[in-house]
């Protein structure tokens, strides 16, 4: 007759968070968080836990490797992690990922033009176009600009990502 004896329990193993990738877009939902099963020495029960945003807040508990996540707020970064835990105290953590979510694009605020002002009369041949900062609430996106101008009979377009211009003579 052969007999085992564990007397102090083992942590489960091999815990991996898949999906979202760390930094990742999400652009549409609902998001499905995916880990690796985790193994566990002792054979005991093990329960996932996903935590959402920097609270920890737990926001689902399944039996599964993975968890549909619904609902998230537009323009907003969230940090996720997911723990194994077993029935006996051990468990397991995840590395922490940061994820952003832009479901609907948003065009940036508005901006005004600050030098010239409207209706100025200008005394030299120099002139620098210099315009405000426009911001964009979108995660991860970029803004950037475009001046049309005239000079003399051309209309000239000019794509820029700086806010001042100034044409050379």
């Amino acid at each position: 007759q052969t007999f085992r004896v564990n007397t102090e329990n083992d942590n489960p193993e091999g815990l991996v968070l898949l999906n979202p990738v760390n930094e990742a877009l999400i652009t549409e939902l609902p998001l499905v968080v995916v880990w690796t099963p985790v193994t566990d020495l002792d054979g005991d029960s093990i329960w996932y836990d996903v935590h959402l945003t920097m609270s920890r807040e737990i926001v689902g508990t399944t039996m599964n490797n993975y968890f549909v996540i619904d609902s998230l707020f537009e323009d907003q970064e969230y940090f996720i992690m997911v723990t194994a835990n077993d029935n006996n105290g051990g468990y397991i953590e995840s590395e922490e990922h940061v994820f952003n979510v832009n479901i609907e694009n948003t065009p940036p605020g508005p901006f005004e033009l600050v030098t010239p002002e409207a209706g100025e009369v200008l005394t030299s041949t120099t002139v620098t176009f210099d315009w405000e900062n426009a911001s964009d609430p979108d995660p991860l996106d970029e803004v950037s600009y475009v001046l049309y101008y005239q000079e003399y009979d051309a209309i000239l377009t000019l794509p820029l990502d700086t806010n001042a211009y100034t044409p050379e003579e």
